[in-house]
């Protein structure tokens, strides 16, 4: 029965994230309907499958969340950064291109 419910929340939770197991899933779920005392059992245990299934989902989604975040705030970092250097390059370009008119010109 515990395999029944690991699989059954295995295939809530892929599905909700988009990885489609069922046709695998379906199959290995079908096989217990040849049991009925595991199919009534199976159906007692929707529930506790839901549950399961919610609890990891909910964990998975705030992980995700935070990950999100934390890239939003690395990328924040790294885009000011980037426009540090192209700034520093800029007046070092600008600098350079000054010099050089200036010798051009005999200062």
């Amino acid at each position: 029965m515990q395999e029944l419910q690991a699989e059954s929340i295995a295939y809530v939770v892929s599905n909700h994230f988009g990885i489609d197991t069922g046709a695998y899933s379906f199959g290995y779920l079908a096989s217990w309907s040849d049991d009925k005392k595991g199919l009534s059992d199976f159906e007692s245990q929707l529930s506790i499958i839901q549950s399961e299934a919610k609890k990891i989902i909910d964990t998975v989604d705030a992980k995700l969340e935070k990950i999100k975040e934390k890239g939003t705030i690395e990328n924040t970092f790294e885009n000011k950064f980037s426009s540090f250097k192209q700034l520093k390059t800029d007046k070092e370009v600008g600098n350079n291109l000054s010099q050089n008119l200036g010798k051009a010109n005999g200062l």
